[in-house]
């Protein structure tokens, strides 16, 4: 399994381009409470399911990815994932969002996406990085105007029941439905729908 590198000078965008930008605070679809290391575990693990392909995960900080010796280089929150496969490159870059954590939790909701393709059997992941390498995409900039992963998936109903979306997890899962079944307690056709829907959700995490 190829891990992710970790770069502290990475090909990000001008410090003009970043001060220009407007940054965002809040996306109601991120887990609250999100931590760095929470969002580099998304990340790892999204990256992990891409077979071959190599990551480097750029960014201002030295040892991102180590709690205790982490150290901010410069007051920004830009981060690039620059993944080669078959010789090909190509850089994702998020820096719509105040706090690193939201960047990178972009980031693995991008590439989540992508890897949900190969999991409904629709293309293999591998083969979208390669359309979109041999197309020149060289940059994708991912931020609330451009991507949305509403926007490229289709939900399943069992989400829509417990009020899941894309890139949750099931221990959020798990809160939506007892807070559900509580309201619902005296409504056994409700109470049935969501039991059947937070199995569903069991067996998506799985």
């Amino acid at each position: 399994m190829q891990g992710i590198q970790y770069e502290a000078d990475p090909n990000l965008p001008s410090d003009e381009a970043l001060i220009a930008r407007r940054l965002q605070t809040h996306n109601a679809d991120f887990p609250r409470d999100l931590t760095i290391d929470q969002a580099l575990d998304y990340l790892e693990m999204e990256c992990a399911m891409m077979g071959q392909a190599k990551f480097v995960l750029g960014s201002y900080y030295e040892r991102l990815h180590q709690k205790k010796n982490r150290r901010q280089l410069k007051e920004h929150s830009a981060i690039c994932l620059h993944i080669t496969l078959d010789d090909k490159d190509i850089d994702l870059v998020s820096q719509q969002w105040v706090q690193i954590e939201q960047n990178i939790y972009a980031l693995y909701l991008t590439l989540r996406n992508i890897n949900a393709l190969s999991k409904w059997g629709v293309v293999e992941s591998g083969q979208v990085m390669r359309m979109l390498s041999d197309r020149s995409i060289r940059e994708i900039k991912v931020n609330s105007k451009q991507f949305h992963p509403k926007d490229s998936m289709v939900k399943p109903d069992w989400m829509d029941v417990l009020g899941v979306e894309f890139g949750d997890t099931l221990d959020h899962a798990n809160k939506l439905y007892r807070q559900k079944a509580k309201e619902s307690a005296s409504d056994e056709s409700a109470l049935l729908e969501l039991n059947q829907a937070i199995q569903k959700a069991r067996n998506y995490f799985a």
